[in-house]
């Protein structure tokens, strides 16, 4: 579900100098993806600065990458340089958030590197910049595996002294299903003999009435079967058919009066 987060934003008061205020949004906060084995999944995580006074220097990592996966990140880490009031320093950031607000109107011309998101709770579009994110998922992963990732984006601010004011962060939560490259579908009998419950239905082998007539549960005694039953069983159910029947007769005739 794709929605703004709760600004996180730092304010920190440098005596004698000014106010400074650090901010970092994002969006999405929640991705659902389904991948197969070996596959590559790529994400877009788009992240703003409408709060903040000042650039927003942030690093994207993953928290809890599953052992085997990769991970690239584009931008990729690496070290920028800024001139500070007049002091140049070096900082490590996948990206630089320039503080830039809301806008009625996507412009003709955008910066570089920026795209427009519309404001979900609000009017307008947000500023961003796209970090992407692609996750190589190992070729031995099963089917039916799910995978909860969970990545973050720490931002840091300098202050006019040039100090970085405490780092702030937002969250991304990835899950990824592993499903199989080629959808099919089909419906699933009981294998009569093997000791399984092939259909789930809780009954397994000549207990299934789709059993029964398979030769395996006809000659079985113990067979769950009724035809199995009957055919194990042939002689004594015969002889109570015949005591029934004499029992039946020496009844009608005791009704008679003992006359034929």
């Amino acid at each position: 579900m794709y929605k703004v987060v709760v600004i996180v934003m730092w304010i920190l008061l440098v005596p004698g100098i000014v106010q400074a205020a650090c901010s970092i949004g994002a969006n999405p906060l929640n991705v659902n993806a389904k991948a197969v084995p070996g596959q590559n999944v790529k994400i877009t995580w788009n992240l703003y600065n409408i709060h903040g006074d000042r650039i927003t220097h942030v690093v994207v990592g993953a928290v809890n990458l599953p052992d085997g996966w990769g991970v690239a990140y584009s931008p990729e880490l690496h070290d920028a340089a800024y001139n500070v009031s007049g002091v140049l320093h070096t900082v490590e950031e996948n990206v630089g958030l320039e503080p830039a607000g809301v806008v009625d109107a996507v412009p003709a011309n955008p910066p570089g590197g920026v795209d427009y998101v519309r404001h979900p709770q609000g009017d307008g579009y947000i500023p961003v910049r796209p970090v992407g994110i692609t996750l190589a998922i190992p070729d031995d992963v099963s089917i039916g595996d799910n995978y909860k990732i969970e990545f973050e984006a720490t931002g840091n601010c300098f202050t006019g002294a040039g100090a970085a004011v405490p780092g702030i962060a937002t969250k991304l939560n990835v899950n990824v299903d592993i499903v199989a490259e080629n959808f099919s579908e089909e419906a699933v009998s009981e294998v009569c003999g093997d000791g399984t419950d092939n259909d789930l239905d809780g009954l397994v082998d000549c207990e299934d009435a789709e059993c029964w007539d398979e030769d395996i549960c006809k000659v079985t005694p113990e067979g769950g079967g009724i035809t199995g039953f009957i055919a194990a069983n042939a002689p004594w159910i015969g002889l109570v058919v015949v005591l029934v029947v004499l029992l039946v007769c020496i009844g009608f005739v005791r009704k008679r009066g003992g006359r034929v």
